[in-house]
């Protein structure tokens, strides 16, 4: 799945969004959009929080398993199962399983940018 994405407000776009990942892409977009849109973060506080990860049939990924117990004790009484994501891939202590956000969005009228510490990359656009 691909998920090249731009955000509009009142027919204006206020954030271009992106990342690789496989399968886990759609969950890493729609946490990053919901994270700058619902709880008010900059786009580049909302690119580095931690994420989780749902697979078909409830396996569910957390980063730096982070869960509080509560939290954990009603998914894990929903019928959640929690693994663990490959260790091998991990890059400067972060790890990439989890997508490699990249985006750009206005904030105060300004546009700020935001590269994924978990994947290579940089961020850079042009704004007339």
């Amino acid at each position: 799945s691909m998920t090249p994405t731009i955000l509009m407000k009142d027919g204006k776009p206020v954030m271009a969004i992106g990342s690789p990942g496989s399968e886990r892409i759609i969950s890493a977009i729609v946490q990053v959009i919901s994270l700058w849109v619902d709880a008010g973060l900059s786009i580049e506080e909302a690119v580095n929080q931690n994420r989780i990860h749902v697979s078909p049939g409830k396996e569910l990924y957390i980063e730096n398993d982070n869960l509080p117990g509560i939290e954990r004790e009603i998914l894990l009484n929903s019928g959640f199962t929690f693994s663990t994501p490959p260790s091998e891939i991990i890059i400067n202590g972060l790890n990439p399983y989890f997508g490699g956000v990249h985006a750009v969005a206005l904030e105060n009228s300004e546009w700020e940018g935001a590269a994924d510490p978990r994947r290579d990359g940089s961020i850079g656009f042009i704004s007339k």
